[in-house]
């Protein structure tokens, strides 16, 4: 698994979940798993 962020978010962790704060994205990488019909990225929002 792998994430991206860049200086205006960050990703806090909490046991097994991920909570995005800052006013952008974080992109997650699995690459065990096909998460959407276009690819193994997906996007997180701030607040999610």
């Amino acid at each position: 698994m792998g994430t991206g962020l860049d200086e205006r978010s960050a990703l806090v962790v909490h046991g097994n979940e991920f909570e995005v704060i800052g006013s952008s994205y974080v992109a997650i990488y699995d690459y065990n798993k096909v998460l959407l019909l276009d690819g193994k990225f997906y996007q997180i929002a701030p607040g999610d």
